[in-house]
């Protein structure tokens, strides 16, 4: 049987972990959570976060014990025996990985129409196959690439809040309204009414468990990229949050198809 390459680090792993989680999430949803919990949207992402953790840490167990490129159908496989069960959990998979592209794409062209006037229906399929060819060309090539465009967009959402706060410096002494008092049950019910789409913003990193068989050292690499990869992600998500519903009116905020 011909074995995958070993050839992604930590680094590559935390970056490619980021790539497919950061992009879906405060690019698109931003809007929409702001709609739902306003000023304390924040709050949203810290509480999907912590839900997530869980998922987190059950798949960085897996990753350790099965380190095989298959991800959740062979875990199930392996747990229950069951090959119409695994296969089942691998077609749900690709039905999540397709409405998670979709959403992406489609959320693309929102920023892309900012600059040039294409039709969105060309715009999503021009996305679509490009990054497939991208994916389609070679483990290292794709995880690079998508590195590089992590890198970009990190930088980019950094560069957000330094310019936040540096045009607006009193949103650091603003910080306190982003959390609701305990007896607020509005702001609670639209946090997490918030916390529902923003849950969607970490799905991505678990995708990191069918690098398996192309990581070095996958029992202790993987583990620490997803921890890595989840803290890294929601300190990004609350601070572009926090430095967008304080600096923006919200109801601006919410109506835009390109919040950031």
């Amino acid at each position: 049987m011909t074995e995958l390459r070993r050839s992604l680090g930590l680094g590559l792993v935390v970056l490619y972990g980021l790539g497919v989680t950061i992009g879906a999430g405060i690019y698109v949803l931003l809007s929409a959570a702001a709609q739902k919990a306003g000023v304390h949207a924040p709050m949203a992402f810290v509480c999907a976060s912590v839900v997530m953790g869980f998922s987190a840490a059950s798949f960085a167990e897996l990753s350790a014990r099965i380190p095989v490129s298959a991800g959740e159908a062979a875990y199930v496989y392996l747990g229950f025996g069951s090959r119409k069960l695994s296969a089942l959990v691998g077609f749900l998979v690709i039905a999540s990985g397709t409405v998670s592209s979709a959403a992406i794409a489609a959320g693309s062209t929102g920023y892309i129409r900012e600059f040039f006037d294409v039709p969105p229906s060309f715009l999503v399929v021009a996305i679509v196959l490009t990054l497939s060819a991208v994916a389609a060309w070679g483990i290292v090539e794709s995880v690079l690439f998508a590195g590089i465009f992590t890198v970009f967009e990190a930088g980019a959402l950094l560069v957000i809040v330094g310019a936040g706060v540096w045009s607006e410096p009193q949103i650091l002494n603003e910080l306190p309204r982003i959390v609701p008092s305990l007896g607020d049950s509005a702001a609670w019910a639209g946090i997490a009414g918030a916390g529902l789409l923003a849950f969607f913003a970490f799905i991505g990193f678990e995708d990191m468990v069918n690098l398996a068989e192309e990581v070095k050292q996958p029992e202790r690499t993987l583990p620490r990229a997803i921890f890595l990869t989840l803290f890294l992600g929601t300190l990004l998500y609350f601070m572009v949050t926090a430095v967008a519903v304080l600096a923006v009116p919200v109801g601006e905020l919410a109506a835009s198809e390109a919040p950031l």
